[in-house]
């Protein structure tokens, strides 16, 4: 058995579909790749929300099993569906002062989306035009963060 001393594990997530990619490097800097995709009958995600944890908790052990996980050290990417972000792209008005984007831009979000900006880790990027302003805004509330941590953590 091979000791690997590296993995980089990109997890996606789907409705109802696990995909796991992982590479990993031996101790004699040889590369690994394997590869796991399974569709379900039971719904694992729902409009941006785990269903059932521990039917998820399962099916991602059963992919990290079959693709043989390392003991080394690892780097895991999760990929989400869409649907777990806020995603928002709005013109601003050309006279407004940057200061004054970020709460135009929130008072969007929460009439769109019906959340307070303090439930949210969100970034925004704005660029100017010689005729617009346009603010690109990204969003994921923190709950949706919290029991991504308490599921990866527990």
């Amino acid at each position: 058995m091979l000791y690997y001393i590296f993995s980089m594990i990109f997890l996606s997530l789907k409705n109802h579909q696990i995909k796991l990619l992982v590479f990993k490097k031996n101790i004699f800097s040889h590369y690994e790749v394997d590869y796991f995709e399974k569709t379900h009958q039971t719904q694992l995600l729902k409009d941006g929300e785990i269903v059932n944890f521990d039917i998820l908790a399962s099916a991602i052990k059963e992919g990290l099993t079959l693709t043989k996980k390392s003991e080394g050290e690892k780097e895991v990417f999760l990929i989400l569906p869409q649907d777990f972000f806020i995603f928002l792209r709005t013109e601003v008005p050309l006279d407004l002062s940057s200061s004054a984007i970020e709460s135009y831009v929130f008072d969007k979000v929460k009439n769109k989306f019906k959340i307070e900006n303090e439930f949210l880790l969100s970034a925004m990027l704005t660029y100017q035009a010689t005729q617009k302003k346009v603010v690109n805004f990204f969003g994921l509330a923190q709950k949706k963060l919290q029991d991504l941590e308490k599921f990866f953590l527990s």
